[in-house]
Parts: structure tokens; sequence; C-alpha cells
């Protein structure tokens, strides 16, 4: 009779048996690892390039006119996180207040600025440049649409890379409306904002 099966060889193969096992499943972890590492990284690789290319899009979209000698403000001095420049109004998206600061948000940074909306509201292009609300001047260019909101209030879309949301009140949508048509509204009766 043949012993194929004795606890020797039992014994003898288990330890090398279980080691190979060992390590063909650990090879098979670490592959998969790398294997998920690959993919994440070329799919932020990916998004990152799809978040360029869309910024890349709408700031084509937006192409501030070309500055022409006019009375208007066509330069405002202004503080970023890099330093202090002069920069073009025609490239602002809108300016704003916060904290009592002024702000004009543009294509490359958000800079503040030591004119308040007041002094801006007169000083700019009335036929670029529109008080949509208190705190807000808006850039015709920058208007990518309105809506309807709710209890008669409108939101206005900016053609910002985040997509800045303003709400609007409906006593002043119907010059917006006007100013956005190229019609003069500045011969009506300006809205009391303050």
């Amino acid at each position: 009779m043949l012993k194929t099966f004795t606890w020797h060889f039992y014994f003898v193969y288990l330890f090398p048996v279980l080691l190979i096992g060992y390590v063909a499943l650990n090879i098979s972890f670490f592959q998969d690892y790398l294997k998920q590492r690959r993919e994440a990284q070329e799919k932020a690789e990916a998004e990152a390039a799809e978040a360029s290319q869309k910024v890349l899009a709408l700031s084509e979209t937006f192409s501030p006119k070309p500055t022409v000698s006019s009375p208007h403000l066509a330069y405002l001095k202004g503080k970023s996180a890099t330093g202090e420049l002069d920069f073009p109004v025609n490239e602002v998206y809108y300016f704003t207040v916060e904290d009592r600061f002024y702000y004009a948000e543009s294509l490359k940074e958000r800079y503040m600025v030591s004119k308040t909306l007041n002094e801006l509201e007169t000083e700019l292009d009335p036929t670029q440049f529109f008080r949509i609300k208190r705190d807000y001047i808006v850039n015709r260019q920058a208007v990518l649409h309105y809506s309807y909101w709710e209890n008669g209030k409108y939101i206005v879309n900016l053609n910002t890379p985040d997509q800045h949301e303003i709400i609007v009140p409906r006593v002043r949508m119907h010059e917006f409306r006007e100013w956005l048509q190229g019609r003069d509204a500045s011969k009506t009766e300006p809205a009391n904002l303050v």
C-alpha cells in the first residue's frame, strides 16, 4: 500500500505553501493599491484640466471692451494679495462692499478699492456699469441671465468662474432690464438705494 499522505509531508510543505500564498496575496493587494492610486491621480489631473478649460472658456466669453478715451473712469487703484496696482475697470465683473470694505471682483483677482460705491457709480460709464442694488455695481458683460426667485425678487447670475448670484429687489429690476436692453434708464427717476 502506498502512503501518499503522512503528517511529516504535511508539515514539511505547510509553511512554504502558506508563505507563497501570503506573498502572492500581498503582491496582488499592492498591485491593486498602485492601480487605484494611478487612477485617482489620472482622475484628478483630468478634473483639473477640465476645470482649467472651463475657466479658459469662461474668460473668453467675458471679453472686456477696449479702453477708449472717455470722461469716465478707465483705471482704478486697488490692493490685492500680490500688492497694489492700477487695473482696468472694464475687466471687473462687479464692485461690492463687505464689512465696510469695497472690492472689485475681476477676471484675475479680487481687489480692495478705496472708492465707495457712490463714488464709483458717478465715475463709471453708465452704459457699462449699473448699480443693481445698494451693495453691488455690475458690469454689463458680466451679466449671464436673470430669473424670478420669490416674493417679487429676482436672481441675477453673473458670468464669473463661481457663477456669482445677486438677489435683486423688484423695484430695481425694471431699471435693470431697461439698462440691459440699451435704453437710457438714467432718464427715469433713480431709485433711492440708501
